[in-house]
């Protein structure tokens, strides 16, 4: 009907007009259109649901007609199974719409899609919300799926804690979540960290497997804080230990007074404790008596949390929930039948959360492991557009095994126990259906992640090609932005012809971990490209584990072009290139690094990467870090500014850095920035860097597109200033 409603009258018909003649074409349009719109209206099927629906109604209306006892449905698995019987029966043969009302619906355990619950080109499955106004942006969608489980007021304590209780049959919870942000588990200390003070020592009498990793000894005033708690507070406390780019979660087994001695449960850390020097950091949580900051709280007992308001709340203005599972979305296809065609639209997941196992957890890199509110496998043509998921304990969306043409757009995640979006796998898969590649993560906003897992990664990409993520607004996390890799060196890897453009990453490390960029990548980026990006105020943790770059090329980074970003503000170097082969590094806009403005850390037998046509401009510390005087790295053409002082090129000036081979046509000079006062890098018209042959880039362009309401969120954000440990 569409394509006749673009046409009609004056161009559709045109052939049809040389063959008829005058009010003949007339009566054939309007009949044509007629039956048009009578086929679209048979093909067409809508399930609708409600909250205040019953899942033994048919679904066929949005309300309870006059004199009848039937309805729309209730739940999203009543819905899915409608749609089963739709497809079964024939009744549709063109898209199915599964329409829900504004309102929440209870989320107690993860909804699963099969094999027989996708759709097809022909016949696509939408689930949508009722007022399609929420699905251009994504904010405050009307439809929530909600997996909180409601805890009611008992009373105030003497110490103004409020007393909740935990309804009976709640399962075991980590998290709290209050009027709609997450609370903090009692923490101490509430600023910073505790630090190790020496390895366990394993005798003979103290047996111990994997003693390295799972016991190290801390301060008296720390070993005395536990010595006091009880069995159950000890249970519930969590301690959380900082190990350079990662962290890992423990339960506590037992102490040990001669050496002031925490043994953890489980089989340990993924490293060594103190591997990465003596000041090796940890925490604790969820520590029954340390909810000493307004918004903390704690389980002290088998049916009572106890809370610590914040300034302006009141128990009855305040709803507070704990999460009941920890996904929402389970999409399980088959190498041989995969879910298909089947889209989520406006639709929002909030309250799930993360349990941690007796026997803790730990990941080398990026909380490799930890699963997602929404996990997809199996699975092509899946979309999620104008979606929120919010307030969990795992990452946002996982396409993990076997997913090809999926798309998440336009959506809004945020406050997640880890990162937002992942894309693929650690593991090679051979050749075949099992691979991922073609997903799009394209318009979104990433926002506060890693509030568990600190070392998760915004976006993730791993052992897969040919996707693109792009125009995504990403903030507030602890390490990095977006990562494409998981090969360590120049052996296989699938990362290739990915596209990483356009993004805005800022406000990411602050201070807590390390060794991170805002764009990281390692193994074979051959075809990929990191272009177009705005990254900065990347703050790493430095005491040990150095490293928050803009752009970092990794652990045999191959072949990759990053080019047009704009990268300012960081903590150790605007690029780092740890060890690589032939990347280009070209026409890109460096500004202001703490510590060092560009680092190479690894000399090797080949052409490591081409750095050329850049502009770099900062005020302070040295222009490189690391070697860059061999000839396996070409340096041309760039604009050097460092506020018109003289600039040390490897213990030589300009002009004797240029006898070497070095930096041919390069200059120091003014890049004439319209204002770099108030962070706008364009150039004037009459800088010196357009006759470096230099290609003047709008950094405007990079992030959110669409509504003016959609692209002005992240606006509204608020950062606090980085505090580095003293």
């Amino acid at each position: 009907m569409n394509s006749i409603a673009t046409t009609f009258p004056n161009k559709g018909l045109s052939r049809m007009d040389r063959a008829l003649s005058g009010g003949r074409t007339w009566l054939l349009a309007a009949l044509i259109l007629r039956l048009t719109m009578s086929s679209s209206s048979a093909n067409h099927a809508i399930v609708y649901v409600s909250p205040t629906g019953n899942d033994s109604n048919s679904g066929t209306s949005a309300r309870v007609r006059r004199g009848s006892h039937d309805g729309p449905l209730r739940t999203l698995e009543a819905a899915r199974n409608e749609v089963a019987r739709i497809k079964a029966s024939g009744r549709a043969a063109g898209p199915i719409h599964i329409r829900f009302a504004p309102g929440a619906y209870p989320l107690r355990r993860p909804v699963t899609f099969g094999p027989n619950d996708g759709g097809s080109a022909e016949t696509p499955i939408i689930y949508e919300a009722e007022q399609a106004g929420n699905t251009s942006t994504g904010l405050n969608p009307t439809v929530l799926f909600d997996a909180g489980q409601r805890l009611h007021y008992r009373a105030t304590t003497p110490t103004g804690l409020w007393q909740y209780d935990i309804p009976t049959g709640t399962p075991p919870f980590d998290q709290l979540y209050v009027n709609g942000r997450r609370a903090t588990p009692a923490r101490t200390p509430n600023r910073f960290w505790y630090h190790m003070t020496a390895k366990y020592k394993v005798s003979a009498d103290r047996p111990l497997a994997n003693a390295a990793g799972r016991a190290f000894c801390v301060p008296d005033d720390v070993f005395a804080k536990l010595k006091s708690l009880s069995p159950h507070a000890l249970a519930q406390t969590i301690v959380v230990v900082y190990h350079s780019w990662e962290i890992s979660r423990h339960h506590i087994e037992s102490m040990d007074a001669t050496q002031n001695g925490v043994i953890l449960a489980g089989p340990g850390a993924p490293w060594a404790f103190m591997e990465w020097g003596a000041q090796q950091r940890f925490h604790l949580e969820g520590v029954p008596g340390e909810e000493d900051t307004p918004g903390e709280w704690s389980v002290v007992d088998d049916r009572t949390v106890v809370y610590r308001p914040q300034p302006g709340e009141r128990p009855e203005n305040t709803a507070a929930v704990v999460p009941t599972c920890e996904q929402a979305i389970v999409i399980a296809g088959a190498p041989d039948r995969k879910v298909d065609h089947l889209t989520f639209r406006g639709l929002s997941f909030r309250n799930t959360g993360y349990k941690l196992p007796r026997d803790g957890h730990g990941d080398g890199q990026a909380a490799a492991s930890v699963p997602a509110v929404v996990q997809v496998d199996h699975a092509s043509h899946v979309s999620f557009e104008g979606c929120d998921i919010a307030h969990s304990g795992i990452y946002g969306i996982w396409f993990r095994e076997g997913c090809t043409d999926c798309q998440v757009e336009r959506s809004y995640l945020h406050d997640l126990g880890a990162g937002g979006v992942r894309i693929g796998e650690t593991a090679i898969r051979p050749p075949g259906p099992s691979r991922t590649d073609h997903i799009t993560v394209d318009n979104n906003i990433l926002h506060e992640t890693g509030r568990i897992f600190m070392g998760s990664t915004c976006v993730w990409i791993g052992q897969s090609g040919d996707n693109r993520v792009t125009h995504n607004d990403i903030s507030d996390a602890f390490y990095t932005g977006i990562s494409s890799g998981w090969t360590w060196g120049y052996t296989e890897a699938l990362t290739l012809n990915n596209h990483i453009d356009y993004n805005r990453i800022h406000h990411i490390g602050q201070g807590v971990l390390s060794d991170m960029g805002g764009v990281y990548t390692l193994g074979n980026q051959r075809g990929s490209t990191v272009n177009h990006n705005v990254i900065h105020d990347v703050y790493s943790y430095d005491r040990y584990g150095r490293g928050g770059w803009g752009l970092y090329t990794d652990e045999g980074t191959t072949g990759m072009a990053l080019e047009f970003n704009l990268v300012y503000n960081v903590k150790t170097g605007m690029f780092h290139q740890h060890y690589g082969r032939e990347n280009v590094i070209r026409n890109n806009i460096l500004v202001n690094s703490m510590d060092g403005q560009l680092q190479r850390s690894r000399v090797e037998d080949h052409l490591s990467f081409t750095f050329d046509h850049n502009i770099v401009s900062w005020q302070s510390s040295p222009l490189f870090s690391g070697s860059w005087k061999d000839n396996n790295v070409a340096l041309n053409h760039n604009l050097y500014w460092n506020a018109g002082k003289p600039i040390d090129f490897e213990g030589m000036n300009l002009a004797a850095w240029q006898a070497t081979g070095k930096d041919q046509g390069s200059i120091i000079a003014d890049p004439q920035f319209v204002d770099p006062t108030h962070e706008d890098f364009r150039l004037k018209p009459t800088s010196p860097a357009l006759k470096l042959g230099f290609i003047p880039f709008d950094p405007r362009e990079a992030g959110l597109y669409g509504p003016v309401t959609w692209r002005a969120l992240p606006i509204k954000f608020h950062y606090a200033p980085v505090e580095f440990v003293p």
